[in-house]
């Protein structure tokens, strides 16, 4: 797998997204308050690090993300990789809408921005890295097709997107980690500052 091509893929996919974001802040599609989030961070935070409704939270996390990684592979595959770039835009819509509905009111815009940005960071990086794969799988599948030059064979292609859906996944699981242990303390902090919780 080519570097330059990955790195187009990239492009491409990041562009989708912040179109997608653009979209979903001017459409203000509905989305999740931060008051509903910050609610939800401050009772998981109650929560001992190893209690069972901690690590439950961390498997729901787990488990919805890599199910998410794994759609995103199979449909991105089957549709040569268009609905890896929409999938994308999707994610930024939602991004866009959060903060649309957030904007209106500064510290609601504050608390929207510190509680989703820990792990929206590597999560986004995980869903860009795994589209830019998808769309290079299909770039060397039709320049095998078409050209007559000789080109990567199937093994270091293979090698290539391991190295880099590994990277997805490690990136994945440090979200899913940031989401269930460091969202929740930042939503008790910012509640302690604002003076909702006292616990």
């Amino acid at each position: 797998m080519h570097k330059a091509t990955f790195w187009k893929s990239a492009a491409v996919v990041t562009l989708s997204l912040s179109a997608g974001g653009i979209f979903g802040w001017w459409s203000a599609v509905p989305s999740i308050d931060s008051a509903t989030t910050l609610s939800f961070a401050v009772q998981l935070s109650t929560q001992g690090i190893f209690s069972s409704v901690r690590l439950h939270f961390l498997k729901y996390v787990l488990c919805n993300n890599f199910a998410t990684l794994a759609t995103l592979y199979s449909y991105g595959v089957v549709s040569g990789g268009l609905s890896a770039v929409f999938f994308c835009f999707t994610q930024g819509v939602r991004v866009g809408a959060i903060m649309h509905n957030t904007q209106s009111n500064a510290h609601g815009a504050m608390i929207g921005a510190i509680l989703m940005i820990p792990h929206g960071i590597p999560e986004l990086a995980s869903f860009i890295i795994a589209s830019s794969s998808v769309l290079c799988l299909w770039h060397e599948l039709l320049r095998m097709a078409v050209s007559e030059a000789p080109g990567p064979n199937a093994k270091a292609i293979s090698t290539g997107l391991l190295r880099v859906n590994s990277l997805a996944a490690i990136f994945l699981f440090a979200a899913a980690l940031v989401e269930a242990y460091v969202t929740p303390a930042l939503g008790t902090w910012i509640a302690h500052v604002r003076g909702l919780y006292n616990g």
